[in-house]
């Protein structure tokens, strides 16, 4: 089974060793925000991804996986 944009976003988040409200911040949101986005409540706009990927620090391989899972999040 292909992982969710949820998943991936949780696994990477904790590889990173970052807490929720450290990532909120660095993107400008809030906490509860990315905890919607790690329970799959929502997800977030298409501009934030970049940002996502940034502070999680990814590698292209990680990145691709995000977007196309963001991408079918989203439709």
């Amino acid at each position: 089974m292909t992982p969710t944009f949820a998943e991936l976003l949780r696994l990477y988040r904790e590889r990173a060793a970052l807490r929720q409200h450290h990532l909120a911040t660095t993107l400008g949101v809030s906490r509860d925000t990315v905890s919607r986005w790690e329970c799959g409540t929502y997800t977030p706009i298409p501009g934030l991804v970049p940002g996502i990927v940034a502070a999680l620090e990814l590698t292209s391989e990680d990145a691709a996986a995000l977007t196309d899972a963001h991408g079918r999040a989203s439709t």
